[in-house]
């Protein structure tokens, strides 16, 4: 099995970790489909069809705020 390093400084989030982020990425039971909901109640905010999809309208919406 090939390894690749994987350095938590190549990846770009707003947020450490994700650590205090108001929105959560969460995959969508019985389905093959991400969603975006809001932390604080967990109201969903849109679905899409992959993960990186999510993460793009995650990023986005945080950089708006």
């Amino acid at each position: 099995m090939l390894m690749v390093p994987f350095f938590i400084s190549d990846l770009t989030m707003n947020y450490p970790l994700g650590i205090d982020n108001p929105i959560k990425v969460k995959a969508v039971m019985g389905s093959h489909k991400w969603a975006i909901y809001w932390k604080d109640d967990m109201q969903k905010i849109a679905t899409f069809n992959s993960q990186f999809q999510a993460y793009q309208a995650r990023q986005t919406i945080i950089e708006s705020l």
